[in-house]
């Protein structure tokens, strides 16, 4: 999907969140529509701002437009245009769940991951690992992967706001976390990545990319619903149809006034 379709014209987009992400999905569309002139603000204070002053035509935004601004802020909007931006998804990106290469665990289901965001009690049998012990957790932002849980559990093709995240699961998601949280500090990627491969009762919940991608960790394919094959974070096309179930959607939402090639 994309926010532009006229023919040629110009589009200003705003990032307020996952900015790498949010502006490869707005680099690969650019590739796409060479005619289409794409430009960035890149700091989401003034992306932010610029939007709600009509001056950026689509503001990325990983959770949706409400998430990004306060509730003053969001009121005067609505007063202004009388109800809240459009918002198109763009993309998905996935998480992805490692573990140190000598952990057996070959695959997890998604059932296994709902039992470490939700059960404070989980130890490591339940998450497929016949070996007992205290799991050590490292997450990447537990509140996003509780909703992208809970959107997993909607059929692929349904949106991924047919189900959200009660404010009951939100709060024993946020005791399971602080119960399995590994007690380090999460500073700069790199730091938490070697944190993690020194650490055999680790399990790891990121946001998928290279530096990941190339640090030794075993990253665990996974499985859906029952019979189904596992799936990794590199299978696209399983991101895109939802067979992959750990994936955040990048959204754009549009301005009223933005020009009509952008509106199309």
């Amino acid at each position: 999907t994309s926010p532009v379709s006229g023919a040629g014209g110009r589009i200003s987009v705003g990032l307020a969140g996952f900015h790498y992400e949010l502006k490869a999905a707005a680099e690969a569309y650019a590739q796409r529509r060479p005619e289409v002139q794409v430009s960035f603000v890149e700091d989401s204070f003034y992306a932010r701002r610029d939007f709600l002053a009509g001056r950026v035509d689509v503001l990325g935004c990983y959770a949706g437009f409400s998430y990004h601004v306060n509730t003053p802020t969001l009121q005067e909007y609505l007063k202004a245009h009388g109800r809240p931006p459009k918002e198109v998804t763009v993309a998905y990106w996935p998480f992805m769940v490692a573990v140190h290469p000598a952990n057996p665990m070959k695959a997890i289901t998604v059932a296994q991951i709902r039992q470490l965001f939700f059960n404070p009690e989980a130890r490591w049998p339940d998450l497929g690992r016949s070996t007992d012990g205290r799991i050590r957790l490292y997450v990447y932002d537990s509140r996003l992967i509780a909703q992208a849980l809970a959107a997993s559990e909607s059929e692929p093709a349904s949106p991924p706001s047919s189900k959200s995240l009660s404010r009951e699961d939100e709060l024993l998601s946020s005791r399971a976390v602080r119960a399995h949280r590994a007690r380090t500090a999460m500073g700069t990627d790199k730091a938490v990545f070697q944190a993690m491969a020194d650490d055999e009762d680790g399990i790891m919940v990121w946001r998928h990319n290279k530096e990941l991608a190339a640090s030794g960790l075993k990253i665990l394919p996974i499985v859906r619903k029952p019979g189904e094959p596992g799936a990794l974070p590199t299978d696209t096309a399983a991101v895109a149809s939802g067979r992959y179930p750990l994936r955040l959607p990048l959204r754009v939402a549009m301005h009223p006034a933005a020009p009509g090639h952008v509106q199309a």
